[in-house]
């Protein structure tokens, strides 16, 4: 099985060479909170930008006052809550 470090592809030696790469893999170094999980960081920056951003959509609705122009502001923030939830589903 081949993995790939430093793209470089690498043959682990053994199951513990392989566990190591693995969880290389999901840990990001940085220079500022040292060693990170790759997937909570993911998590938490696509919030913070989704945050922000319904934050301004909200706030261009309440600040315009030509309906023509909170349409826009509108339709972005039923898209945006539209991808977010999940689409639901019955069970069988």
């Amino acid at each position: 099985m081949d993995c790939i470090k430093n793209n470089k592809e690498v043959e682990p030696e053994g199951d513990l060479e392989l566990q190591r790469i693995n969880s290389e893999i999901k840990v990001w170094r940085s220079c500022c909170f040292g060693d990170v999980n790759k997937q909570a960081m993911v998590f938490f920056t696509q919030i913070i930008v989704l945050a922000g951003f319904l934050t301004f959509c909200c706030a261009q609705l309440v600040r315009l006052e030509s309906c023509e122009a909170q349409t826009l502001y509108s339709s972005m923030i039923t898209l945006t809550l539209g991808i977010i939830c999940p689409n639901p589903r019955m069970k069988r």
